[in-house]
């Protein structure tokens, strides 16, 4: 069983990406060395398509860059700056950039460089370190600040976050490592109101699957009829109150093409189907004015929104 000081630890750092998140110029960042720095590269890859965030604003970096992630194509970060994964990039391109809007977790197995962390300490970033190691071990005083949220989950049978101890000790630490990062990442998008109940209501249409779970989620919570349902998302695909016949019968292929580049596509969707908002550019207005997707589209009315959170956003 994890022990309470590591639990209460990582229900702090969740409550410090919600708040970042939550800032309109916020961001959560993952830094680290080796295969636990993998996981926090991977967990931001995801936030796009899943939760429809910038893609900026959730990312990971990792020492050694892609020589670490040895990827087929080597060392791609030529390609542009979110290729950009290594530990001196984030040196070089985000830490001058860091605010108290930021959140910044350091990832590793026991070790970490104090060189980095003492440039960390120096920004006026919130900072956090989740650490996997075998036994306890010594963190040196790098002069974090009161801001700081330290989190050390020592790896032992008896600290057994996720109760993991059926696996081997290199796959359990790993497994933990990705368990606790997506925790993070997963409540603070809920923190920020991207999600109602267990349903995603920011996604990217990004792909075939989700395309038609796109048009399930409109149903559902527009109370919609499906084909309404479906209308509803070609119009906040397509940016148009109205969507041509000609438009409306292209293959989905193309729809998925649009949409993909398309902010905030499903959440005008059910504005629209629901009837509060009579046209996509007043569910445009409606969502750039507030900071909750959630909230703007449910009341807290019931018991359920109320343990959702609907009204504390």
């Amino acid at each position: 069983r994890a022990g309470p000081a590591a639990v209460t630890q990582l229900a702090s750092i969740i409550e410090l990406a919600g708040q970042c998140l939550r800032e309109p110029d916020g961001h959560l960042y993952y830094v680290g060395c080796g295969e636990f720095a993998l996981a926090g590269l991977v967990d931001g890859s995801e936030m796009v398509d899943t939760y429809g965030a910038d893609l900026d604003e959730v990312r990971g970096f990792v020492d050694g860059g892609w020589a670490t992630c040895k990827n087929r194509e080597g060392d791609i970060s030529d390609v542009g700056k979110l290729f950009r994964i290594s530990t001196e990039h984030f040196v070089k391109d985000v830490v001058p950039t860091l605010s108290k809007s930021d959140l910044v977790i350091w990832l590793d197995g026991g070790t970490f460089p104090e060189k980095i962390l003492q440039i960390l300490s120096e920004s006026s970033a919130r900072l956090a370190r989740l650490s996997l190691c075998k036994q306890t071990t010594e963190v040196r005083d790098v002069n974090f600040t009161a801001r700081a949220r330290l989190i050390s989950v020592n790896w032992t049978a008896e600290n057994d976050i996720f109760h993991l101890g059926c696996l081997a000790e290199h796959q359990a630490s790993q497994l933990t490592m990705k368990l606790a990062v997506n925790a993070i990442s997963t409540c603070a998008n809920i923190l920020k109101g991207r999600v109602y109940g267990n349903t995603m209501i920011n996604l990217t249409v990004a792909n075939d699957k989700l395309f038609y779970r796109s048009i399930e989620i409109v149903h559902e919570l527009s109370k919609a009829p499906r084909e309404l349902a479906r209308t509803a998302l070609l119009t906040a695909i397509y940016d148009a109150d109205i969507v041509r016949e000609e438009v409306a019968e292209r293959p989905v292929s193309q729809h998925i093409q649009k949409a993909t580049f398309t902010k905030m596509v499903v959440p005008k969707a059910v504005l629209v189907a629901s009837g509060k908002a009579k046209t996509i550019a007043q569910a445009t207005s409606l969502l750039h004015s507030t900071t909750s997707i959630r909230r703007l589209l449910f009341k807290p009315t019931d018991e359920r929104d109320r343990i959702m959170g609907a009204g504390k956003d």
